[in-house]
């Protein structure tokens, strides 16, 4: 228990990089059905519903009238960032380029997101950290650069890995600024709905003015549809971002962002079942090379 304990945001980014990469095979395939602005103004409306109910169930709604209006307007300008433009951008790269090869670009996210934290919050890291970052990246970049086409023709393109690159930027720009107000004692929970109703009514309002807004429900037009859409929900935006804003709170920036970049490896073993793709001793070495990476993380 005392590993937990002192480990205790690391294990919550190791918990919310799993459940990512589930809803990553959630979510390419309803991106593919229903196309990425729909999805995400969707799952953003299952996510805030999930989130309200676990708020009645459990905290209730007491901090409403305690939360400040600077700590709202920041964490609403988090929410914008990363859930609202991030995430718009991370379903373009799955419908362009599929799971694996879009979660690649996330091994960029561990640099900025300790870059960002460095600028902003002081944070540094010692030797072993900084060593693990590096190996768990290295290792994360071997198992998914490999230049081949998949079983289902997924392959990388300049338009997909644009679209991841800005993604990986947005998200590690809104953790760190979440992190900053979060500072303030906000728990994880609070913090995740605030940001997530601030996504909500951007990407809402910007379909209200481009039109969108009835072809979007037109979209759910199938059971399938709505249990691609829900699934995805509660492991991505909902429970995994609430998971993910635990690790961030309680470990540093650059620790949490390169474990919750470990998304691809827990990929692996989810394109295999669903999508058919084999995996190579490459992406094995890789998997052993970051997971390396992760026990340097864990060394004090």
């Amino acid at each position: 228990m005392s590993f937990f304990y002192s480990h205790y945001g690391e294990l919550f980014a190791l918990l919310a990089a799993v459940m990512w990469g589930s809803a990553s095979i959630f979510f390419t395939l309803s991106s593919r059905e229903i196309g990425a602005g729909n999805l995400n103004r969707l799952r953003l409306v299952f996510a805030v519903v999930i989130l309200s109910g676990i708020i009645s169930a459990t905290v209730g709604w007491s901090w409403v009238g305690d939360v400040t209006r600077e700590e709202y307007a920041l964490l609403a300008l988090s929410g914008i960032i990363g859930l609202a433009f991030g995430d718009r951008f991370y379903f373009s790269a799955l419908k362009e380029m599929g799971p694996r090869l879009s979660t690649q670009v996330f091994a960029l996210n561990p640099v900025t997101s300790t870059l960002f934290a460095w600028m902003f919050l002081d944070e540094t890291l010692g030797f072993w950290p900084l060593l693990g970052i590096a190996v768990a990246i290295a290792g994360v970049i071997l198992v998914t650069s490999e230049r081949r086409k998949t079983e289902n023709g997924s392959h990388a393109t300049f338009r997909g890995v644009s679209f991841a690159m800005i993604a990986t930027a947005c998200h590690s720009g809104a953790f760190v600024l979440a992190k900053h107000v979060m500072s303030f004692k906000i728990d994880a929970l609070t913090g995740s709905f605030i940001r997530m109703v601030a996504a909500l009514i951007a990407v809402w309002a910007i379909a209200a003015v481009s039109g969108k807004l009835v072809s979007t429900w037109q979209s759910m037009s199938s059971m399938r549809v709505w249990k691609l859409v829900g699934a995805g929900s509660i492991l991505g935006p909902s429970i995994g971002v609430w998971v993910a804003l635990i690790g961030i709170t309680h470990a540093p920036v650059g620790i949490a962002s390169t474990l919750m970049a470990l998304t691809p490896l827990f990929v692996i073993p989810l394109v295999v079942i669903t999508q058919g793709e084999k995996v190579s001793r490459r992406a094995v070495l890789g998997a052993l090379i970051a997971f390396v990476g992760v026990i340097l993380i864990f060394v004090t």
